[in-house]
């Protein structure tokens, strides 16, 4: 039986790529025969590489300001079955536009920007909530559609970020 495969599309600053480890880390622990990647900025490869729960990292440059969609149309050609889920991270179009294009049957995410088509699996958060970044991160692979980030405020060492 193929392994479940994952794509992670965070947001492209560096405390939130730190941040998102808590979410991989959470991954493997319920599911460790899941394979994570993680779409990032080029400049971020050296760090998400030393994260053993990534799997490959795959390299997405794109200017912050611009849409350039016949990059992302590329790369979600080239990617095009290669997943069962997604995970976005952020709340614009634009990170949620490649795995829409790759057609990634699970488009985990948040509502922002009239992503209504873009994702299929919507995850709803307070405004407190949105605040407790790394915990909400962590809320993003569970099966409820309204998750309280409350109870994730338990998470152990374990989820801590840590590099190797």
């Amino acid at each position: 039986m193929p392994r479940e495969r994952l794509l992670i599309v965070p947001q492209n600053w560096l405390g939130d790529i730190v941040m998102s480890q808590v979410l991989l880390k959470k991954i493997k622990c319920e599911r460790n025969d899941i394979l994570i990647d993680i779409l990032i900025n080029s400049s971020f490869k050296n760090l998400v590489k030393r994260m053993p729960e990534v799997n490959d990292a795959i390299e997405f440059d794109c200017e912050h300001e611009k849409l350039e969609l016949f990059k992302r149309f590329s790369l979600a050609r080239k990617i095009k079955g290669s997943y069962d889920r997604s995970i976005v991270l952020s709340r614009s179009i634009k990170s949620a536009l490649i795995p829409y294009l790759a057609k990634i049957p699970i488009r985990t995410g948040e509502l922002g920007e009239g992503r209504f088509i873009l994702i299929n699996d919507i995850k709803t958060f307070s405004k407190e909530e949105r605040r407790k970044t790394a915990y909400r991160y962590a809320a993003m692979f569970s099966n409820k559609n309204s998750i309280k980030v409350k109870s994730y405020m338990t998470l152990n060492e374990k989820y801590f970020p840590s590099l190797q």
